[in-house]
C-alpha cells in the first residue's frame, strides 16, 4: 500500500510547472523564472513525483526536470 504524502504549496508549485513542460524544464527555470523552492524540487524527487536527467549541452552539463505519473496523480489529488 501506497502511503500519501500531503503536497506542500511548494511542492504544488514545481509539480504544476513540471506538468505544463512536456520537453522539461531546467534548474533555472525553476529556480529564477518560477521561483520554486530548491527544497521542494528535492522533495519531489525524493518522492518520486518528479524525475531528473543531465544532459551535456553547450560543453557544459544542464539537469532537466519532468513530472512522473506518480507526481501527476498526486497534483490531482490535491
Amino acid at each position: 500500500m501506497t502511503r500519501r504524502v500531503k503536497l506542500t504549496e511548494e511542492m504544488c508549485q514545481v509539480l504544476g510547472v513540471l506538468a505544463n513542460c512536456p520537453e522539461g524544464a531546467t534548474l533555472p527555470v525553476l529556480l529564477r523564472t518560477h521561483g520554486c523552492n530548491a527544497q521542494a524540487i528535492g522533495r519531489c524527487l525524493d518522492l518520486k513525483y518528479a524525475r531528473e536527467q543531465r544532459e551535456n549541452a553547450h560543453r557544459s552539463d544542464v539537469m532537466r526536470f519532468w513530472i512522473t505519473q506518480a507526481g501527476q496523480d498526486a497534483l490531482a489529488a490535491k
